[in-house]
């Protein structure tokens, strides 16, 4: 291959993360980052699954085995899989830099017997190279970093101990192959280790890169390990396409964040106080829900961005210059930190991004609430027709396209949709082969959201299977039972959707007593389906157990939609959570907060009574006599009420 007629032009950095020795769960690191020819420092948060994957990573480069294979062989490589947003390369870069500095175990074998080494802890900065840190007195290593991007610039970046630069040449992925090779040429000595992040294997200049990489790796050739790092599936039980035969290799699959490591990173003070200095965004996201009981509207976030650009204001510069209780310096976050009431109130706004955002970080911690929303919807735009058939999968194929795999999570190496948000809209192209995926996912994973997800949708499809039989010509009607007594039947084409403003459904359908209520998709898991008969509304929460709020404001919105679509008054409230799992999750299941206490907003002012109920799973049963067992909720097992009190004064 032709080398480029360009010099090579590194431009020197200095990496002010810290590299802390040993990795501790729930300790903090602020990993400097290189995205878009824009260097950003990013606070990662240090969750349990994280250092096991360091341990993992140690003993690859130190050339121990830690993955089950009949080969003998040397393992040179390492693939790090994964969905987008479960922090591989914020963590790559943290592993490449320790490793650099020599502050991983395959490092620490030369430091001179007696002497002391000194560690940056989780709220300092690396020590000045003049301090006999244990970065300078162990081996220090060569590193070779290569981001792969499609869209946006790549990048090119070689560690050298404690010393980091970067390639200034102009760099994408219709040139990366050539330059990446005239790099290797041109090094006077091999790297220890070489990252490629951002593996597309159906693109040609990736595979290619991938191959010419693979080449140079080896003892006395230019790179000795190399770490592929994708969001894609390989097939590495035949050996990969692009990389032949090769069975010599390791292979780290990273798990999305579940609700308790969010929960861990937002309790942790320095973690939040870091993330919302760099996302003044979200701070003022925080700030609405705190007053006003929801984030930020979408439309007023647009309508702020493009007074910006017409007063001829960087997005920056008005983030910058915006002002609120707190304000933006490190400070004032500290102090909005420090105070009990607003952790409550940010780890409640979290609680309900997590809807949309699901086991993604990125989606969490980048975007406000309603921009993942719009990035969620952009998305779905872009999948089309059997690209939906991927949710079906249980890993992520290498051919998914990167819309598809972009709202993906991964736990144990079983994939399934990223949010709740994003498994209604699958479900509705999916249906049954969905629900399937999802309850084998969950039953491989320690995720109890996903378990919860995986109950939901199978109690919903199996309404939505009666609903069909029901309105099916000549067909058995079929009623849903509990064993406590709650029974309804879905009437003929009875079916209407609520987006939690206005009632929908198609032409043929009448809105009338007996119709069952799709509301899956906006209200935060309040309730997930309803039912109407004789001026009766039943609203139906899925659950596996736990403690759960009813934000009886969204009942609220569905009462008023109904009574003015048929203009009569509803007379009587029941909610139901129908509770899965054992039998201890059912007994240990209850409502909190029925009063609505501390909860903000108007739709807390209560003008109606709900009665509160629990049942086990619903399942179908036959109606042997035609008009009788209609709907029954009078002898479930609960007696809590949410009553007409104000949630505030």
């Amino acid at each position: 291959m032709a080398t480029p007629a360009q010099p090579l032009n590194f431009v020197a950095f200095q990496y002010q993360g810290e590299l802390p020795e040993v990795l501790k769960e729930g300790e903090v690191c602020s990993v400097r980052m290189i995205e878009d020819n824009y260097m950003r420092d990013v606070p990662l948060f240090i969750r349990g699954h994280l250092v096991k994957q360091g341990r993992r990573f140690e003993k690859f480069v130190s050339g121990e085995k830690f993955s089950p294979s009949r080969s003998s062989r040397k393992r040179l490589k390492l693939y790090v899989t994964g969905p987008p947003g479960c922090g591989k390369t914020a963590f790559s870069t943290l592993l490449a830099h320790r490793y650099a500095a020599g502050l991983t175990k395959a490092s620490r074998n030369t430091i001179p017997a007696g002497i002391a080494a000194t560690t940056a802890t989780s709220s300092s900065l690396p020590a000045p190279p003049t301090t006999p840190t244990l970065a300078t007195i162990a081996k220090e290593k060569r590193v070779l970093m290569i981001l792969f991007r499609v869209q946006d610039p790549c990048n090119i970046i070689i560690i050298e101990g404690q010393k980091s630069k970067t390639l200034c040449n102009a760099l994408h992925h219709g040139n990366v192959v050539a330059l990446v090779e005239q790099v290797l040429q041109e090094a006077t000595n091999p790297f220890d280790l070489c990252f490629l992040d951002g593996v597309r294997t159906s693109l040609d200049p990736c595979t290619a890169l991938m191959g010419m990489l693979t080449s140079h790796t080896g003892d006395e050739r230019k790179i000795k390990r190399i770490v592929f790092t994708t969001s894609s599936q390989f097939d590495l039980r035949a050996g990969d396409v692009q990389m032949g035969i090769d069975r010599a290799y390791e292979e780290l699959k990273f798990d999305s964040f579940t609700q308790g490591d969010y929960k861990s990173a937002i309790s942790n003070q320095p973690f939040l106080n870091r993330l919302l200095n760099s996302k003044p965004d979200i701070m003022k996201d925080i700030l609405h829900f705190k007053t006003k009981g929801t984030p930020i509207p979408w439309a007023e976030q647009v309508d702020d961005e493009e007074e910006c650009i017409e007063d001829g204001i960087s997005e920056g510069e008005e983030k910058a210059e915006e002002s609120n209780e707190y304000g933006t310096n490190d400070d004032a976050m500290k102090s909005f930190v420090a105070v009990a009431a607003n952790l409550a109130v940010a780890q409640q706004y979290f609680d309900h991004k997590y809807f949309y955002a699901g086991g993604s970080a990125r989606f969490m911690f980048e975007f406000t609430t309603f921009g993942v929303k719009d990035s969620l919807d952009t998305l779905f735009a872009k999948i089309k027709g059997d690209e939906w058939e991927e949710f079906a999968s249980p890993t992520i194929s290498y051919k998914a396209p990167h819309s598809v795999n972009t709202i993906m999570q991964q736990f144990k190496g079983r994939t399934a949709t990223v949010s709740r948000y994003v498994l209604f809209e699958a479900y509705e192209k999916m249906e049954g082969k969905l629900v399937s995926a999802v309850k084998t996912a969950a039953e491989h994973s320690d995720n109890p959201a996903l378990k919860g997800w995986a109950f939901e949708l199978e109690q919903l499809h199996t309404i939505k299977t009666v609903f069909k039989n029901n309105s099916t010509k000549n067909s058995v009607k079929k009623k849903l039972i509990s064993k406590e007594g709650l029974c309804f039947q879905p009437v003929e084409n009875g079916e209407v959707s609520f987006d939690g403003k206005k009632l929908s459904n198609s032409p043929e359908t009448e809105f009338e007593s007996g119709t069952i209520i799709w509301c899956m998709k906006w209200n935060q898991g309040c309730f997930d389906a309803a039912f109407f008969k004789d001026e009766v509304l039943l609203t139906l929460q899925f659950t596996v157990g736990g403690d759960h709020s009813l934000k009886v404001q969204y009942i609220s919105d569905l009462k008023n939609a109904i009574e003015n679509s048929l203009e009569k008054e509803i007379k009587a409230f029941h909610h139901v959570a129908v509770v899965g799992g054992n039998a201890s999750a059912f007994d240990n299941f209850r409502f909190k907060d029925p009063e609505g206490v501390g909860r903000n907003g108007a739709g807390w002012n209560l003008d109606f009574t709900v009665k509160t109920h629990k049942a086990s799973p619903l399942v179908p049963k036959d109606i042997m006599e035609p008009g009788r067992d209609q709907f029954e909720a009078a002898h479930l097992c609960d007696t809590n009420v949410y009553t007409r009190k104000r949630a505030h004064s």
